[in-house]
């Protein structure tokens, strides 16, 4: 074998699961939305998903509100 190819891979003990039978961190309404071109800037934070940093922009929000 050359260093150009890549090391062969056994298949023979790779399993597949369906998508429905697995469990997930992503739910649907965590997802954003798209906004109108005449939203408000707290529409669009409505609108960003409720995962990672837009969680965290969201509660930052909040507290600045309070």
């Amino acid at each position: 074998m050359s260093s150009h190819e890549p090391p062969s891979i056994d298949l023979n003990d790779l399993r597949f699961e369906p998508l429905a039978g697995r469990p997930s961190k992503v739910k649907l309404a965590d997802l954003g939305r798209p906004v109108g071109p005449d939203a408000t800037i707290a529409d669009w934070l409505d609108a960003l998903p409720d995962q990672l940093a837009a969680r965290e922009i969201k509660r930052l929000r909040d507290a600045i509100v309070r």
